[in-house]
């Protein structure tokens, strides 16, 4: 996680969710000390980064838009206990901004549970 988190410092964000789908992977487990809540608050900073720059050039595809949206329905499932609100408070946030941006709104039923890419069209 600690190349993760020097590499979302540096603003290498494809970089630092490369190390984090190797903990999603590999470190994460009852004998872990890795904070689940932190790796996906991480996760979708680093996705939301990514996509931010893309929008100046409206080459944000509806799949990238999946991708955010089904990440932060598993991070809304896993953030439950009060130690996760403050991760949980930032993603939303930065959720909504998205949302403004782009015109594509996030519906937590579409998300909830689905494992389907959702084919999302702008209202």
């Amino acid at each position: 996680m600690r190349l993760a988190d020097n590499a979302f410092d540096r603003g290498e964000y494809e970089l630092s969710r490369s190390y984090i789908k190797t903990v999603k992977l590999t470190g994460i487990g009852k004998q872990s000390n890795v904070n689940l809540c932190y790796v996906y608050y991480l996760d979708t900073m680093c996705l939301i980064m990514l996509l931010q720059s893309k929008l100046q050039s409206n080459q944000v595809t509806p799949s990238e838009i999946n991708e955010l949206y089904s990440l932060f329905a598993e991070a809304e499932m896993l953030m439950t206990s009060e130690d996760s609100q403050e991760f949980l408070q930032v993603i939303e946030q930065q959720i909504h901004l998205f949302e403004k941006r782009t015109g594509y709104r996030y519906d937590s039923t579409m998300y909830e549970g689905n494992k389907e890419l959702i084919n999302y069209t702008c209202d």
